[in-house]
């Protein structure tokens, strides 16, 4: 169990270990676990960071034949503390997504949204970055201006605990 967790620490991007299960196989050991990652990055960053915790325990443990990573986003509170309600499911992704479209739809100042990039984060709700397209000749203040009240629109939206809307300057 030690090696197990001292390669895991070794690991960048792991930034704790639980649910920690071997199982003996003839004279090798499958490992299982679970390993939480920065829940802001991609998931493919996400899945290089198990990809390497596989490789470090396999090189440092040469009797496990197989690792199986879960990856989880990390939470401030061990998971044991985040009570009852942590359990609800949030709204799927292509939902908010099309509800934050909507709403900028509303919005004569913003001609197009380029992205919306949602995480979701179980102890307190929904992230949003959100990219909007705006009239290139608009000065620096007025498109300040109209983030803000972008900014302000998305923040009403159920489960939306914190906003970021940049300008997406198409250059």
């Amino acid at each position: 169990r030690q090696a197990l967790e001292a390669a895991a620490s070794a690991t960048v991007g792991v930034l704790r270990v639980d649910g920690l299960r071997t199982r003996k196989m003839g004279p090798y050991s499958i490992v299982d676990l679970r390993a939480e990652v920065d829940p802001l990055i991609s998931v493919s960053s996400a899945h290089n960071v198990a990809r390497h915790l596989q490789s470090q325990i396999q090189s440092s443990i040469p009797t496990v034949s197989e690792v199986l990573v879960h990856i989880v986003p990390a939470v401030k509170k061990p998971r044991s503390q985040l009570g009852e309600g942590s359990g609800e499911l949030m709204r799927p992704h292509v939902e908010v997504e099309a509800e934050v479209r909507a709403a900028l739809e509303h919005m004569p100042e913003v001609q197009g949204v380029s992205h919306v990039i949602i995480h979701y984060d179980v102890a307190c709700g929904i992230r949003l970055k959100v990219d909007i397209i705006c009239d290139e000749s608009l000065s620096i203040r007025r498109a300040s201006d109209i983030a803000r009240r972008a900014k302000a629109i998305l923040q009403t939206l159920p489960q939306i605990t914190s906003v970021d809307v940049d300008l997406d300057l198409d250059v």
